[in-house]
């Protein structure tokens, strides 16, 4: 099977450019659009059995602080079963994600270099460009001089919810704004990648999700870490400065959901982060247990406050974490983040050309992006996998290896 494999790869490498691309945007297509669907199963297995055939030497990746802090905190919930409130329901919600975890392992052993790592986040981000151009079609059509209005509410929603299909397009913009700007680019993919970049922003605004746009924001600033001269980033924050307060005389203009009456209660979010800590104090140290159904569970079985909605998850990252796995698994974390975070931030500050710094500068964005959501929410279904994917691909987009 190894060799056979090989040599697969081998012909994949030495096919046509066009013939590679179309192979890549397919497997995209099919991860990046719905994690329950089967194409998205099948890519994330075969994916890791592909790891399997590949040289052992790529795995010492994972030797890293980031690389055992992920390692860690994926093995803890399983290791925790027996202190779950329902061992049952949390093994289903860890099988449930097995396919993507066994993806994010072989993702620094199957795209074992920056260049190939950086096109698999260009792939990934016109395959979601792509599929949210036709939802914004769908809803210009649908909704007519009402989009601006109207989209964020109407129905069916693509990718189970607008504020994830928010984070998506904010991800797949902050990847195609850096493929613009690549050193090297022809200028023909130069402006395909700006006009596909420029789609998700107007993706980003129609939809009207506050809190995706918030964490975009942060996560522009923090692409201030990309340029390599003082004299660079002390001009890029007086830009933010005056972007910033642009934004605030304009916020109305910018999202009319921001003068909404619900923001004080954040859409009633505060109503589930305060019943869900208080869940949670019963059981500080180890948690309640993983998963989704069995949050709902316990917190529907506790006679909770009054609310509009029903809420699936905590809507909060941390405190999600520290319900499922108490102060174990907001330490675990809070471990993992800030590994990956220096490792990334060291590796950046080490390059002193701007397209050396380029894609290690995006993944770091893309986790303040990610980060800075789930303080208001929690990033869930292809927005979890995104984040779950992250640290692996620190790892390999920083790792020291020949023919990057």
């Amino acid at each position: 099977m190894k060799n056979a494999v090989g040599r697969l790869m081998s012909r994949l490498d030495s096919a046509p450019a066009a013939a590679r691309a179309g192979i890549a945007f397919a497997l995209s297509m099919a991860v990046w659009t719905a994690p329950s669907h089967f194409a998205h199963f099948a890519v994330c297995v075969c994916l890791f059995l592909v790891a399997l055939t590949a040289d052992r030497s790529r795995f010492k990746a994972w030797r890293s602080p980031a690389g055992m802090a992920w390692l860690i905190l994926v093995a803890v919930p399983l290791a925790l079963l027996p202190a779950s409130v329902s061992p049952a329901a949390s093994a289903r919600a860890l099988l449930k994600v097995l396919p993507q975890t066994l993806a994010a392992i072989a993702i620094p052993v199957v795209f074992f270099t920056p260049r190939r790592l950086a096109g698999a986040m260009v792939a990934g981000a016109w395959a979601v460009t792509s599929y949210l151009a036709v939802d914004l079609a769908r809803l210009a059509v649908q909704l007519g001089p009402g989009l601006m209005a109207e989209a964020r509410f109407a129905r069916p929603y693509v990718m189970n919810h607008p504020n994830v299909a928010s984070i998506m397009a904010a991800a797949a913009l902050l990847v195609l704004s850096a493929s613009t700007v690549e050193p090297g680019r022809r200028p023909a993919a130069r402006t395909a990648c700006a006009a596909g970049a420029a789609l998700n922003l107007l993706y980003l605004m129609v939809l009207a999700s506050r809190g995706p746009q918030i964490a975009f924001a942060a996560s522009v600033a923090a692409a201030g870490v990309i340029l390599p001269t003082r004299r660079q980033k002390l001009l890029w924050c007086l830009l933010l400065a005056a972007a910033v307060s642009a934004a605030v005389a304009n916020i109305s203009l910018i999202n009319p959901r921001f003068g909404d009456g619900d923001v004080s209660s954040l859409n009633e979010r505060s109503v589930v982060w305060s019943h869900t800590m208080d869940l949670a104090l019963r059981r500080p140290v180890l948690g309640h247990g993983y998963g989704k159904k069995l949050f709902q569970d316990v917190y529907y079985a506790s006679n909770p406050p009054p609310a509009s909605f029903v809420f699936p998850h905590a809507h909060q990252y941390w405190i999600k974490a520290f319900f499922e796995l108490g102060c174990v698994g907001v330490a675990l974390r809070m471990a993992l983040w800030f590994t990956v975070s220096s490792l990334l931030l060291r590796h950046i500050s080490r390059q002193t050309g701007f397209g050396d710094r380029l894609w290690p500068g995006v993944t770091w964005c893309i986790a303040v992006l990610l980060l800075v959501y789930g303080l208001g929410d929690f990033p869930d279904n292809l927005a979890y996998v995104l984040q779950l994917w992250l640290p692996a691909v620190a790892i390999g987009i920083t790792a020291d290896r020949k023919g990057t």
